[in-house]
């Protein structure tokens, strides 16, 4: 691939100096009108990219590159008349609806319904007549773009009108649902915060899995809320809220203990591992001012630098498993096989730079 891309380069960078070649390329683009969109080096960028697609093995000719070129301009030519088309079919769209509307906005009947709707379904304290009518312009502009035949205008854009208000209403319900479960929740949690049995139970639990010194009780209660009304709000029926919410407590405090647990086990593992480097030469030796000094370094390291050492140091992931898995850490998306060799390379230079700043620890 690398002897391709020499040769490939070479031959258009030949054109390139060529007053023939770069006077064709420009006539063309100002024969198909593209001159104020695109210039010759565009062209040129595009015409290397098929070109590198399609070479075969050293059959290359400069009458080819040139086809290839006439091609490219042709399709942007395409494409930018398409793109032409669109926006002026849009604009004319948007005068007629725009006229359309305004008249519907003169019409006291039209006023009328919109006002009795947002009535009728409790939202007049919360949205006016303009707004729902902006947002039954976007449903209309998008409907009529995509071919919709209208035949009785008024009517139409009434029932969008309508669908908006209902959609409205929907919204406003869960949100008022939302609202209404928090409050309850909240007033459940104040209660039980009150039981000295309840506040005995956290605490009993934190000192038996020794997290006392890491969390107190309301991180555990604050934690504990989020889920419950996560639970709650989407349709879980509770019949003792006390003895559920103790039960997630006490499963919040559990995750905890393994959080803990896991993160002790990774710095553990580091801290007795002599092939850190990439060198022959040992990063630390197992004496106890050395271990001190990597923790205070392994502190300093973020969560991410820490899972690619952990990965690669302590389980022995080669580097392509270890940019795959940070890519579902830092849920990216991995188009094609540039992207994962970008990101191989992105990982590996971070996992040495973690590695430095572990030696600048000492």
């Amino acid at each position: 691939m690398n002897d391709f891309n020499q040769e490939l380069n070479s031959k258009i960078g030949r054109m390139v100096e060529s007053k023939y070649f770069l006077a064709f390329t420009d006539k063309k683009l100002k024969q198909f009108r593209l001159h104020s969109d695109y210039d010759v080096m565009y062209v040129v960028v595009k015409t290397r990219e098929i070109a590198l697609e399609k070479i075969i093995s050293g059959e290359m000719l400069d009458a080819w590159l040139k086809r290839i070129c006439l091609n490219v301009i042709r399709n942007l030519e395409e494409k930018t008349k398409s793109q032409k088309l669109v926006e002026n079919k849009t604009n004319d769209f948007n005068q007629e609806l725009n006229s359309k509307i305004g008249r519907m906005l003169e019409s006291e009947s039209f006023m009328a319904f919109i006002d009795h709707k947002l009535k009728q379904f409790r939202l007049h304290f919360y949205y006016d007549l303009i707004y729902v009518v902006v947002k039954a312009r976007e449903i209309a502009l998008e409907k009529i773009s995509s071919g919709e035949i209208v035949e009785n205008f008024d009517t139409w854009f009434r029932r969008i009108c309508f669908n908006v208000i209902k959609n409205l209403a929907k919204r406003t319900k869960s949100q008022k649902f939302v609202e209404n479960k928090t409050k309850e929740v909240n007033r459940e949690i104040y209660r039980m915060l009150k039981s000295e049995y309840f506040l005995a139970f956290i605490d009993h639990k934190l000192k038996q899995y020794r997290l006392d010194f890491y969390y107190d009780l309301m991180d555990i209660v604050l934690k504990a809320r989020e889920i419950a009304l996560g639970k709650i709000t989407s349709g879980d029926i509770v019949e003792n809220f006390d003895g559920w919410f103790r039960k997630i407590c006490f499963n919040i405090i559990r995750n905890f203990a393994k959080k803990i647990k896991s993160g002790k086990s990774t710095e553990y593992k580091l801290k007795n591992k002599s092939d850190l480097t990439y060198s022959k030469e040992d990063l630390i030796y197992a004496t106890e001012p050395n271990l001190k000094l990597l923790g205070k370094g392994w502190e300093k390291l973020s969560e991410v630098e820490k899972v690619i050492l952990c990965l690669r140091e302590v389980e022995e992931y080669p580097w392509k498993e270890v940019a795959k898995k940070i890519a579902d850490f830092e849920e990216l998306i991995i188009k094609d096989l540039d992207d994962e060799k970008k990101l191989v390379d992105r990982v590996r230079q971070k996992g040495r730079r973690a590695l430095q700043k572990l030696r600048d620890s000492f």
